[in-house]
């Protein structure tokens, strides 16, 4: 659950996974295993499993709530809202999830977890990396 927790692209480092992952300790969820609860997202009471699929449905800033999925009930755990404007680097990165430039899930480089370009090939990744530095430097600085 940890590492699911900290390779989602909204979570931006290790102790913001930890405190996320924490919250699993909660009465509500104290008496499960691990394996009964997924990590969800939830836009007008539809859910998703997909963080892009969740903000494919979202309209521009639009609520997106994200947390745990145990049967039919979600509990949020925390809410952003939809941004994909480029100018900034939270719509930055959800425009390149929307626009598969960036994946979904971010990969555990050494003790944190990074995001990483869309694709599984090599190839895709390091093509998806070039358009996102190209669009980077003229919208977020260098």
């Amino acid at each position: 659950m940890f590492r699911e927790i900290a390779s989602h692209p909204i979570i931006s480092d290790l102790e913001d996974a930890l405190t996320t992952y924490k919250n699993k300790f909660t009465k509500k969820f104290e008496a499960l295993d691990e394996s009964e609860i997924t990590i969800a997202h939830q836009v007008n009471d539809q859910t998703f499993s997909s963080f892009k699929e969740s903000l494919k449905s979202a309209q521009e800033n639009q609520t997106v709530k994200i947390g745990f999925q145990v049967g039919d009930t979600f509990t949020e755990l925390r809410s952003i809202t939809k941004n994909t404007s480029l100018d900034n680097e939270i719509g930055f990165v959800q425009a390149g999830i929307l626009n598969d430039l960036i994946a979904e899930k971010r990969i555990k480089i050494g003790n944190s977890y990074k995001l990483q370009g869309f694709g599984k090939s090599e190839v895709r990744q390091i093509t998806s990396l070039g358009i996102l530095r190209e669009q980077s430097a003229p919208n977020l600085g260098s």
